[in-house]
């Protein structure tokens, strides 16, 4: 109902979503967390600042709706299958499985799973896999020693194998 009575984006919250779930090296659903983000602001708008643009306001919103998001999937990753759980057909995470050749809520799941990881660990799986920087370039960008990284972006991979239930096992 909220994306129908909220046409377009006029708080600017996807720009400040995109931005800190980047800064932060989250894999999430966008749009679901936007619309959260839109009914969090609404639901705490009377402790919102006076002014024009409250942007720090909204930037403490999104960053409180990002930390519960990463956790609620978080705990839902860790459920098993038999669980009570609802399922996940589509939007973004059917998208992303139907190439891997996966469920929907595997994917789900995996990404739960990695947005737990340290920011170190997915920093350098967003750099090193999605990103395909040079592990060269990238250590000596991060001042930090390539096997070190090389080791956090692995992580990061066998984390979503997993969770994927492409079992991880044969990645080592």
């Amino acid at each position: 109902m909220l994306a129908r009575i909220t046409p377009g984006d006029p708080l600017g919250l996807r720009g400040l979503l995109a931005g800190r779930a980047e800064a932060r090296h989250l894999l999430l659903d966008a749009d679901a967390v936007h619309l959260r983000s839109l009914a969090y602001c609404a639901r705490h708008a009377r402790t919102c600042p006076d002014s024009a643009r409250p942007v720090g306001w909204l930037e403490a919103q999104v960053e409180e709706v990002l930390d519960q998001w990463c956790a609620e999937e978080g705990r839902r990753a860790g459920r098993t299958e038999g669980e009570e759980c609802s399922q996940t057909t589509g939007g973004v995470w059917a998208e992303f499985a139907g190439p891997l050749g996966l469920e929907p809520e595997q994917v789900r799941r995996a990404c739960g799973r990695f947005n737990l990881l340290p920011d170190a660990e997915r920093a350098a799986f967003f750099a090193l896999v999605l990103d395909r920087r040079e592990a060269e370039e990238y250590a000596v960008a991060a001042g930090r020693p390539l096997v070190e990284l090389a080791r956090e972006a692995r992580r990061g991979l066998e984390v979503l194998l997993r969770a994927s239930g492409d079992g991880a096992e044969e990645a080592r």
